[in-house]
Protein backbone atom coordinates (compact mmCIF):
# COMPACT_ATOMS: atom_id res chain seq x y z
CA UNK A 1 0.00 0.00 0.00
CA UNK A 2 1.52 3.33 -1.00
CA UNK A 3 2.32 5.88 1.66
CA UNK A 4 3.06 9.54 1.40
CA UNK A 5 6.01 11.25 3.01
CA UNK A 6 6.82 14.88 3.61
CA UNK A 7 10.43 15.90 3.03
CA UNK A 8 12.12 18.99 4.43
CA UNK A 9 15.83 19.70 3.87
CA UNK A 10 16.25 16.21 2.40
CA UNK A 11 14.92 14.61 5.61
CA UNK A 12 11.61 12.77 6.03
CA UNK A 13 9.56 14.65 8.62
CA UNK A 14 6.20 12.93 8.21
CA UNK A 15 4.89 9.65 6.85
CA UNK A 16 1.18 8.98 6.31
CA UNK A 17 -0.84 6.22 4.68
CA UNK A 18 -2.75 8.89 2.74
CA UNK A 19 -2.06 12.24 1.10
CA UNK A 20 -3.54 14.95 3.34
CA UNK A 21 -6.10 17.31 1.83
CA UNK A 22 -3.84 20.25 2.50
CA UNK A 23 -0.45 18.99 1.44
CA UNK A 24 1.83 21.97 1.26
CA UNK A 25 5.54 21.32 0.93
CA UNK A 26 7.40 18.44 -0.65
CA UNK A 27 5.09 15.41 -0.43
CA UNK A 28 6.16 12.26 -2.22
CA UNK A 29 4.64 8.85 -2.76
CA UNK A 30 6.48 6.02 -1.00
CA UNK A 31 6.31 2.25 -1.03
CA UNK A 32 7.50 -0.22 1.57
CA UNK A 33 10.00 -2.88 0.63
CA UNK A 34 9.20 -5.65 3.11
CA UNK A 35 11.94 -8.18 3.71
CA UNK A 36 11.39 -11.90 4.03
CA UNK A 37 12.36 -12.93 7.54
CA UNK A 38 13.09 -16.46 8.66
CA UNK A 39 10.55 -17.15 11.44
CA UNK A 40 12.09 -17.33 14.92
CA UNK A 41 15.54 -16.58 13.47
CA UNK A 42 15.14 -13.03 12.17
CA UNK A 43 13.04 -9.97 12.90
CA UNK A 44 12.37 -6.63 11.28
CA UNK A 45 14.31 -3.69 12.68
CA UNK A 46 14.53 -0.03 11.80
CA UNK A 47 13.61 1.47 8.46
CA UNK A 48 15.29 3.88 6.05
CA UNK A 49 14.01 6.03 3.21
CA UNK A 50 15.66 6.07 -0.21
CA UNK A 51 14.81 9.58 -1.39
CA UNK A 52 16.68 9.04 -4.68
CA UNK A 53 13.91 6.75 -5.96
CA UNK A 54 10.43 7.56 -7.19
CA UNK A 55 8.35 6.41 -5.50
CA UNK A 56 10.52 6.69 -2.39
CA UNK A 57 11.40 3.26 -1.05
CA UNK A 58 10.97 2.52 2.64
CA UNK A 59 13.24 -0.41 3.39
CA UNK A 60 13.35 -2.41 6.60
CA UNK A 61 16.44 -3.81 8.28
CA UNK A 62 16.57 -7.55 8.96
CA UNK A 63 18.05 -8.45 12.35
CA UNK A 64 19.31 -11.94 13.04
CA UNK A 65 18.20 -13.46 16.33
CA UNK A 66 21.01 -15.39 18.00
CA UNK A 67 20.64 -18.85 19.48
CA UNK A 68 21.32 -17.34 22.92
CA UNK A 69 18.55 -14.75 22.48
CA UNK A 70 16.10 -17.46 21.48
CA UNK A 71 17.12 -19.62 24.43
CA UNK A 72 16.60 -16.69 26.81
CA UNK A 73 13.17 -16.00 25.33
CA UNK A 74 12.12 -19.66 25.57
CA UNK A 75 13.31 -19.83 29.17
CA UNK A 76 11.53 -16.59 30.00
CA UNK A 77 8.26 -17.88 28.51
CA UNK A 78 8.70 -21.17 30.35
CA UNK A 79 9.26 -19.34 33.64
CA UNK A 80 6.19 -17.14 33.14
CA UNK A 81 3.91 -20.06 32.27
CA UNK A 82 5.24 -22.25 35.09
CA UNK A 83 4.87 -19.45 37.62
CA UNK A 84 1.31 -18.80 36.45
CA UNK A 85 0.47 -22.52 36.81
CA UNK A 86 1.94 -22.68 40.32
CA UNK A 87 0.24 -19.41 41.35
CA UNK A 88 -3.12 -20.82 40.24
CA UNK A 89 -2.51 -23.98 42.25
CA UNK A 90 -1.52 -22.00 45.36
CA UNK A 91 -4.55 -19.74 44.91
CA UNK A 92 -6.72 -22.75 45.72
CA UNK A 93 -5.58 -22.42 49.36
CA UNK A 94 -7.09 -18.94 49.50
CA UNK A 95 -10.31 -20.03 47.76
CA UNK A 96 -11.19 -22.69 50.34
CA UNK A 97 -9.68 -25.61 48.46
CA UNK A 98 -6.35 -27.35 48.93
CA UNK A 99 -3.30 -26.89 46.74
CA UNK A 100 -1.61 -30.03 45.54
CA UNK A 101 1.88 -29.63 47.03
CA UNK A 102 3.17 -32.70 45.18
CA UNK A 103 2.00 -31.22 41.88
CA UNK A 104 3.75 -27.95 42.71
CA UNK A 105 7.00 -29.74 43.58
CA UNK A 106 6.80 -31.89 40.45
CA UNK A 107 6.16 -28.78 38.35
CA UNK A 108 9.21 -27.02 39.81
CA UNK A 109 11.36 -30.10 39.10
CA UNK A 110 9.97 -30.27 35.55
CA UNK A 111 10.68 -26.53 35.09
CA UNK A 112 14.34 -26.89 36.12
CA UNK A 113 14.78 -29.87 33.78
CA UNK A 114 13.35 -27.86 30.87
CA UNK A 115 15.61 -24.88 31.62
CA UNK A 116 18.64 -27.19 31.52
CA UNK A 117 17.36 -28.83 28.33
CA UNK A 118 17.00 -25.45 26.62
CA UNK A 119 20.34 -24.24 27.93
CA UNK A 120 22.13 -27.24 26.41
CA UNK A 121 20.84 -26.49 22.90
CA UNK A 122 23.43 -25.05 20.52
CA UNK A 123 21.64 -24.55 17.18
CA UNK A 124 18.53 -22.97 15.74
CA UNK A 125 17.50 -26.39 14.44
CA UNK A 126 17.53 -27.82 17.97
CA UNK A 127 15.44 -24.88 19.19
CA UNK A 128 12.99 -25.27 16.28
CA UNK A 129 12.55 -28.96 17.15
CA UNK A 130 12.03 -28.13 20.81
CA UNK A 131 9.37 -25.55 19.92
CA UNK A 132 7.53 -28.05 17.71
CA UNK A 133 7.58 -30.73 20.38
CA UNK A 134 6.61 -28.56 23.34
Amino acid sequence: MPSHIKVENNVVVQCLSYLPEIHDGDWREAIEINPNCIPNRQMIGAHTFDLTKSPVEITWEVIDISVEERKQQLQSNLKFNTKEFIDNEIKKEFDGDHADITLIQDTITWYHQKVIEIDEMQTHTELDTYMLEN
